[in-house]
């Protein structure tokens, strides 16, 4: 037997390896959870700015929207390939905007404080955020990070897929 022995046994060595990899693992859980709710605060509070743009909009038009095409539009610009919702999508007469179609109410909006910057982050093959004229009245999306319980307050659900896309909407209605 050795008097003088330095160094760790291997049994030591692998618990100390064991116990580096579960704390790894618990950081790397709450910093995805962290980074989620951070990318959700950011898309919500775009969606938030948007809708003011329009109902500023709305109080210096008589309480009308913006004049549109029954349709869907990309709110903003900078956008991945220059299309939202789908962006992936090759489809020609696929579910997806392009900013190219929105860019008479980009303009119309650039009055009325519309968001300075503008981050798109995909969630899978889905973007936002995205405006739909639907006759009297648009819905605003954004896509979120989560499951049907998760939209945020202020927000309608919408849909959610298994992969973890969360749809969730504003709805601004006009007089006439």
């Amino acid at each position: 037997m050795r008097k003088n022995a330095h160094g760790f046994t291997i049994v030591e060595l692998l618990l100390v390896i064991v116990v580096i990899g579960i704390l790894a693992s618990v950081v790397i859980v709450a910093y995805n959870g962290a980074q989620t709710r951070a990318q959700n605060a950011s898309r919500l509070a775009e969606l938030k700015a948007w809708q003011k743009s329009f109902a500023q909009y709305k109080a210096a038009n008589g309480g009308n929207l913006p004049v549109q095409a029954v349709g869907g539009y990309c709110l903003g610009t900078n956008f991945p390939t220059q299309k939202c919702r789908d962006w992936q999508n090759t489809v020609p007469d696929g579910p997806m905007y392009t900013e190219a179609s929105s860019v008479n109410l980009m303009n119309t909006l650039k009055e009325y404080d519309p968001p300075k910057v503008t981050t798109h982050v995909p969630v899978t093959i889905t973007i936002g955020p995205y405006v739909k004229y639907e006759g009297t009245f648009v819905r605003m999306f954004a896509v979120f990070k989560g499951g049907p319980s998760d939209c945020p307050a202020g927000t309608i659900y919408d849909w959610d897929h298994p992969d973890g896309r969360l749809l969730c909407y504003v709805r601004l209605d006009n007089v006439n």
